[in-house]
């Protein structure tokens, strides 16, 4: 994936620009088609995982999922990857 796909996932979650974690279609829309079409695949993803909670607390979970992530899409920055866990560990409280 290229740095675009990154730097999209950043700018769509809100990360380290807000408190909590946005949805921001119109970055997207104006990303080109395969950047947006990377994105949502990213996405899908992380909304997919599911936490072992019996071995795990929030932040645990969020270190899984960054971890997970990361070896699945290898090429992604480390910035990316820390808003999709900010994003998912959110989404779990």
């Amino acid at each position: 994936m290229s740095p675009a796909v990154s730097e999209a996932i950043v700018q769509y979650l809100g990360y380290e620009t807000d408190s909590y974690p946005q949805s921001r279609e119109e970055v997207l829309q104006s990303k080109g088609f395969f950047t947006r079409r990377n994105v949502r695949k990213v996405l899908r993803f992380v909304n997919a995982l599911e936490p072992d909670w019996t071995r795990v607390d929030l932040v645990g979970a969020g270190n899984w999922a960054e971890q997970q992530t990361a070896k699945r899409f290898p090429s992604l920055t480390k910035q990316a990857i820390s808003a999709l866990g900010w994003a998912a560990t959110y989404g779990w409280k």
